[in-house]
Order: C-alpha cells, then structure tokens, then sequence
C-alpha cells in the first residue's frame, strides 16, 4: 500500500493503453479488469510500471494471466529496482503462459517492471494480464512500538503496554544531515534548530536546493520546524519561504515520494508545518522553492514516540495520552503543586530540559545531544555539550519564587573533558545582563567549584568550593567514599 497513511493503491503507470484498459488495474484487485498496452509494429517495448513510493524488500511476486490470451506474456520480464529506467533493474522473473504464477524475488526496490521486448512488440504483441501482487518482508515498526501479527501499515504500530504516545522535537546531528550545496564550509555545522550564529545557506539563491536529514531508523514524522539564520538581526532576515517536503523509508540514494502541496513562512521566527498526515520514513528532504535575502535556515522534525508511564503505573497497549497511565488496583498517584514544579531532563525526550508539565510546549532551545552510552555507570545515559560547535541546552523563561516555595535546589552530575577553561559553566539559570541569577561553574585552571548569586547584575553571593571538578570523571563520584 502506498500514500502517507499507507492505504492507498500505488501508483502505476503503462507506455502505452488500449481503449480503458488503464495501468491502475493491474493493482486494484479486481480480477474482472484488465491491462492492455495498445498495438504497434513499431520496435518500442511495451512497458508497466508500479510505484512503491518507498524502496520495499519484494519477497515474491504473483502475476494473473489473462486467460482468452495466456501465450501473449511468454517472454516477457518483471523487473524490480529503484532507477526509473527499467533497463537499469534487476530481473525477477521471465514470465510464461501459466494462468496464474507465483516468482520468488528476494529484491530491494521502489519499483516493480513487467516489460514486453522491443522485438515481440514489432510482431504486434500487446502487453496483457489481469493482475500483479508483490509480496513484502515484514518492516520494523519504530524502536519501544510494537504491533500485533498480521499487520499490514506502519499506522497500526502502537506503544507496548505501560507506555503512551506522544510527540517530540527530533533534532539530529550534523552527521546525519545532507545539503545539495553549502555557501562556506562552516555552514555544515549550523543546521540544527536553534544553532548559535548561523545556519546552514546554499551556495547559490537557486531554486530545488535541498537539505536532508536522516532520523536514524524509521520513525512516524508529523511535523517539521523551521526557522532563519541566526546571529544579527540582518542575518535574521534570511530565511525559506516556500518549500515542499519529500520522504524515503529506507534507500540513502533513492528518489522520494513527494508530500503534497507546499509549505510557507512569513518571517524567520520558529514555525511548525504540520503534514497532512504523519508519515513512516527515515529520510526528510526540505527542498526550497523561495526565500528572502539569501537561501538560509536551520530545522528539526516533530516525531512520534514511546513514553513511559511513571513508576508501578499501567496503560493499555496502544495508549495514545499520559492520562491513560493508571495506578495498580491498591495504590493511588499523590499530586501537589511540586509535582509540576522541577525542571528536569525529561525521561525518554533526550536533550529536552523543562517541567514535566510543559513538556509538550516546545519552550525549551537545545543543540546539545543526548547519548545513551554515556552516564555514570547505572545510568542510562547523558547530554554531552561539544564545545567546537558552542552546544548548549535552554529550558526557557521560568519564575521561582524563592522565598515561598520552601528554597531552592538544583541536583547536576557532570563531566569535563579537554583542557580546563575559565569559567566552564555547569548551569546558568540567568539570560543575559541585568536579570537575577544562579551560576555555577568551575573556576580556571585549579578547577575550583564556584556558584555565585546575582540580583540587577550584582553579585550579592559568591562560595569557592574547597572541591576540585577533575577532568574526565564524573562529579560527584557515584562512590563518595571515593573521594575526588
């Protein structure tokens, strides 16, 4: 099946067509319609094609004569591939004047041929047949979705048991992005949203240029953000305004399917473009149609996932809301206003720093990345900051009022890697000049632990920690007795 939602015929096509005997009834399912090329003497093949719009592992395929005329498909040949021509294809089979056969493939393609030769066309031979079914290997649904046997689309993988869906800002790595051109070499690593300075900028203001970005496994995509040029306000002023979005499933080189109509931006602020439905892909393409000031922008994807339910919590298979998770039958969940209160890394969201209640607010800013082998030992990962591309992580504006809240406390495991600088930041709950604020940081070269209070740009409290934060250890250790 074929469309966003994958359950829709895929397309088809035929070089050629006698009176209705159109391509699309070669993959309708209706035994009573048939396929017919029109008739010639010319030495040009009779060719049929279907459109997978995504490369599929074809395991077998299964071909229904049309019974008036078994012997006209002697000869001819069923190709499957990804290049558009059919020449260029690998053959599955080379049919016969059985009524209905059945050919093993075991191929990879987006493409399915049946192909009558040059030469039988030259002796009036018309491509005929009533039917042809191509045979998948099963797809992986999403890593933590599960499915149940005998699924036919990607739509039907759900959250197992004791999790729910939801969506998530997905930005990944530079490694897994690709540009039809860069303007300077910098700009290779700028493309993330939220990017510090830049962004990524085609070398030319031309129509069709494109970056790619790969989500890393197959992934149900809903959205997709942009935004301009970072850094001064002129460069601000650089951004897409219009572009089309194309997807693949699982080829790194293959031509995408092209999702319809265009999207739009009016300024260079951040903008979610929602799809017309969610799509199973691996591979984004952003391919721009217009722009203002110079062809620039930086962007992520809005993706959907797994997210655990919260201790001794259960949900139903297929839970699609944080609302579906419920308390064993002899326990209840225990809610107060602290409970929506602590700014935290949110489980199963990566580089994402916000409350659990806003978690799906989008207020947070990251180019930071989350890795799982990373952590102390028994934990179960860490965002890890490369000081080469300025990362940083962002939980937006939020009030904390000190005095009435009963204090305030901030818990942060942390390693350093390289040579020590001055002033390497762990947190910084300020913005800028002038605001009230909580650093802490590791002071030069000694590596000195200091936290500092400031009110109006006035530092009104200042400790130097008797502690050093050594290079290339966790802090604290998982064993204080340990010491550092």
């Amino acid at each position: 099946m074929c469309g966003a939602a994958q359950n829709e015929a895929c397309p088809a096509q035929m070089s050629s067509v006698f009176e209705s005997h159109i391509a699309s009834n070669g993959n309708d399912g209706n035994m009573d319609s048939m396929v017919h090329s029109s008739r010639s003497t010319a030495p040009i093949a009779h060719v049929f094609n279907i459109d997978f719009e995504q490369v599929r592992n074809i395991e077998s395929v299964k071909f229904f004569n049309q019974p008036a005329f078994i012997e006209r498909i002697t000869g001819a040949e069923i190709r499957i591939g990804s290049n558009l021509s059919w020449e260029d294809n690998t053959i599955c089979a080379t049919l016969n004047s059985d009524l209905v056969q059945t050919h093993n493939c075991n191929l990879v393609g987006r493409h399915i041929f049946i192909i009558v030769s040059a030469a039988r066309a030259a002796s009036n031979i018309p491509l005929n047949f009533m039917e042809i079914q191509a045979y998948s290997a099963c797809t992986s649904c999403p890593a933590t979705a599960i499915l149940l046997p005998g699924s036919t689309s990607s739509a039907a993988c759900g959250c197992p048991a004791g999790s729910f869906e939801e969506t998530r800002v997905l930005n990944p790595p530079y490694i897994q992005r690709k540009y039809s051109s860069i303007f300077q070499p910098d700009n290779l690593d700028k493309s993330l949203l939220d990017d510090i300075g830049s962004s990524w900028s085609a070398q030319s203001n031309s129509v069709w240029e494109w970056m790619e970005i790969e989500t890393g496994q197959p992934i149900q995509i809903v959205e997709i953000i942009l935004q301009s040029r970072g850094g001064i306000a002129t460069w601000q002023q650089q951004y897409v305004t219009e572009f089309r979005v194309e997807y693949r499933l699982g080829d790194t080189l293959g031509v995408g399917v092209v999702l319809p109509g265009t999207f739009s931006m009016i300024n260079g602020l951040k903008k979610e473009h929602i799809f017309p439905a969610p799509i199973y892909a691996r591979y984004i393409r952003i391919v721009v149609l217009q722009w203002n000031g110079y062809l620039s922008m930086r962007a992520a994807l809005i993706v959907k996932s797994c997210s655990t339910c919260f201790s001794n919590a259960f949900s139903l298979q297929g839970s699609t809301a944080s609302s579906a998770c419920e308390c064993l039958a002899g326990a209840y969940k225990y809610t107060s206003a602290f409970s929506n209160r602590a700014i935290v890394l949110v489980p199963g969201r990566g580089a994402q720093f916000s409350t659990l209640a806003n978690r799906n607010q989008r207020l947070f800013e990251a180019t930071a990345m989350f890795d799982s082998t990373a952590g102390p030992p028994g934990s179960k990962g860490a965002v890890t900051f490369d000081r080469g591309f300025s990362q940083y992580l962002d939980g937006g504006t939020h009030t904390f009022n000190v005095a009435t809240n009963g204090g305030f406390t901030i818990v942060s495991v942390v390693k350093f890697s390289g040579a020590a600088a001055m002033g390497e930041r762990i947190l910084d709950f300020g913005k800028g000049t002038d605001n009230d604020n909580v650093i802490i940081y590791r002071y030069g070269d000694d590596k000195m632990l200091l936290s500092q209070m400031e009110s109006h740009n006035v530092t009104f409290s200042q400790m130097l920690s008797s502690h050093k934060i050594p290079g290339l250890l966790w802090w604290p250790p998982t064993n204080p007795a340990a010491g550092t």
